[in-house]
């Protein structure tokens, strides 16, 4: 953690972290997405340019370049670390427009890109690759359709995007378009603002270089820690407008810490305001909220966060090696859990989605109803049969085994215990209601 406070308190209030933030940029041939990176200043003179001007883009430093202007050294250019003062000179205005190889600074461009470009970062920055810290999985197009279609339906105008850059992103193109329309045809009647506007809460500090200080901040969503204290008022105010919360943790990220991050946000964001009542802040948050998870953590996501209904889309990403989409041979196990009433988040029928009448809710086409169980089981993907010995639906190709008394594949060992036997319990006694820390029978 960059803050750990011994009360426990989540650090919204965004003091400097600088003593405990470890240096990642002085890992050679690494990258994080940890380092200092300047605002969106440089983003926006290039962006007025044209679509079709030239901008140049380091691949080692993952900086935008102003080709016409002096570069910096870049940063990643060799294998010793460069330091700050270093990474800031200027060297020759070397005339590196339209550049494919490395230049006289260490910078190693990416050819062919455009102002257009900058306008759709996730397409031009790397995603972090660390599936065990902060692998960044970019969503398809259909599930970014699909949640700004329910934006949309339920007339929300603020979104909190918490780890989904993606979705910001596509927002904030939207007022691009705006501003362009208004600056070329300043008469035109039928320009309206649009109606969805977002800010960004991220790890990954490259992201403010496109956004910048207006519409992002650096930000750790497991301990609320606010990397920048001089953005805490914006993020503030943020959390205050919003009408929803999109959050994709990590895979396998603490979802308990998580959800106390978001149990804490609005009060801390109300005591930002002078005019905001103590009883506004003892209240519970406003905003809806849609959580991206595997279906497996559903009993994690519903303790963690109570209130969250788990719908049957199943979300695929751009950059998945398996779970890509168009292209995914499984089924992915990441659904969305959301607050809002099931009824009302209507998924595509064009991709086999069906509204079922008893649950009132959407469900895909294979997981059907179940009369005994009174709702629809699946949850992996495959139709599941109901048992009548188990008095519950389970996966195909299970059997009832009298000597178990459940359902297990054929073949199996019936002296082994089941597999289910140890999630959520202790891991010492097997026994609910503790964990090992507390176990009566553990020693020392």
């Amino acid at each position: 953690d960059d803050n750990d406070d011994d009360d426990g308190n989540v650090a919204l209030a965004a003091r400097a972290s600088s003593k405990r933030r470890r240096n990642t940029d002085a890992t050679p041939g690494m990258f994080r997405g940890q380092g200092s990176y300047p605002d969106d200043k440089l983003v926006k003179a290039l962006v007025a340019r044209g679509d079709d001007e030239l901008v140049g883009f380091c691949s080692r430093c993952q900086r935008v370049l102003d080709l016409s202007a002096p570069l910096a050294v870049c940063s990643r250019a060799t294998d010793t670390p460069v330091s700050s003062d270093e990474c800031g000179r200027e060297g020759p205005n070397n005339d590196v427009k339209g550049a494919t190889a490395t230049t006289s600074h260490g910078h190693q461009l990416v050819p062919g890109r455009t102002c257009k470009d900058l306008l759709q970062p996730s397409r031009l920055l790397v995603p972090l690759d660390e599936d065990k810290a902060n692998a960044q999985y970019f969503f398809a197009e259909e599930c970014m359709q699909l949640v700004l279609e329910l934006c949309k339906r339920l007339k929300l105008k603020r979104v909190l995007c918490l780890g989904t850059p993606t979705i910001h992103e596509r927002i904030q193109r939207g007022w691009h378009r705006h501003r362009m329309t208004k600056t070329q045809h300043p008469g035109q009647d039928n320009n309206k603002p649009p109606a969805l506007d977002s800010f960004l809460l991220d790890l990954d500090g490259r992201w403010n270089q496109f956004y910048g200080p207006n519409s992002f901040a650096r930000f750790n969503m497991f301990n609320g820690h606010v990397f920048d204290a001089s953005s805490w008022p914006r993020v503030a105010e943020a959390v205050r407008q919003c009408d929803v919360v999109i959050v994709d943790p990590p895979f396998g990220g603490v979802l308990p810490a998580l959800g106390r991050t978001l149990d804490r946000l609005w009060p801390a964001a109300c005591d930002e305001d002078p005019d905001c009542d103590a009883a506004a802040s003892a209240t519970k948050p406003p905003w809806h909220t849609i959580l991206f998870c595997p279906y497996f953590q559903q009993g994690q996501v519903e303790a963690a966060l109570p209130g969250l209904h788990m719908m049957d889309f199943r979300v695929n990403y751009q950059n998945h090696a398996v779970y890509s989409d168009g292209h995914s041979k499984r089924v992915s196990p990441v659904r969305m859990f959301s607050s809002v009433e099931p009824k009302r988040f209507h998924l595509p029928k064009r991709l086999g989605y069906r509204f079922c009448k008893p649950c009132q809710q959407f469900r895909a086409a294979e997981n059907l109803h179940c009369n005994k169980c009174k709702t629809c089981p699946s949850k992996d993907g495959r139709t599941y049969m109901h048992c009548d010995a188990c008095g519950h639906c389970v996966k195909p190709g299970r059997v009832h085994c009298p000597t178990c008394g459940r359902c297990e594949l054929p073949g199996h060992d019936c002296c082994a215990a089941p597999t289910t036997f140890m999630v959520g319990r202790c891991h010492i006694c097997g026994e609910s209601g503790h964990r090992r820390r507390a176990c009566p029978t553990r020693s020392g």
